[in-house]
């Protein structure tokens, strides 16, 4: 992924560490300023956007692509085609919980 100067659209550093197409982001207003993406290997990755680091690399959807991701000040939370919904704390990138979803039709 690449990160733009909005200014002047000037490349400013790529993210590296997805191994998989990205499948989703989620810009963070709240400090410190970050991005959470999440790809189709199954994995989410906190990225601190002024220096370009992968803050941390979360793995909770067995493998399977990650569809949405959203974060408070507090917590990262993703889903997944694994029908899974994950909650992360943001500070430690712990999983701090899962739920298993199912449709009910």
């Amino acid at each position: 992924m690449q990160v733009f100067r909005l200014e002047d659209s000037l490349g400013l550093y790529t993210l590296h560490g997805h191994t998989a197409p990205v499948t989703t982001l989620c810009l963070d207003s709240s400090a410190p300023h970050a991005a959470i993406s999440g790809s189709e290997d199954g994995d989410v990755r906190v990225w601190d956007l002024l220096t370009g680091a992968c803050v941390h690399k979360l793995q909770g959807h067995e493998g399977s692509r990650v569809t949405c991701v959203t974060s408070t000040q507090n917590y990262i939370i993703s889903s997944g085609v694994d029908d899974r919904l994950c909650v992360w704390d943001r500070c430690k990138g712990h999983l701090l919980h899962w739920v298993q979803m199912v449709s009910r039709f």
